[in-house]
């Protein structure tokens, strides 16, 4: 595929977003522009235990 063929512009699909009064549903959908904490998402999810010099354990 040419560059010419490739879509331009950013691609969204708000057509999953919860409704108003669904939002604190178990899973809710949130829309493609709204803001995510994905740094503090990242430090909670890693195990600081398992880390060695800067390297996770068993990682080549």
């Amino acid at each position: 595929m040419s560059s010419s063929e490739v879509p331009q512009g950013n691609p969204t699909d708000n057509d999953y977003v919860s409704r108003p009064g669904h939002k604190r549903d178990p899973i809710p959908v949130l829309s493609d522009e709204a803001p995510i904490e994905e740094e503090t998402a990242d430090n909670v999810a890693v195990d600081k235990s398992n880390i060695i010099d800067d390297k996770t354990r068993h990682a080549a």
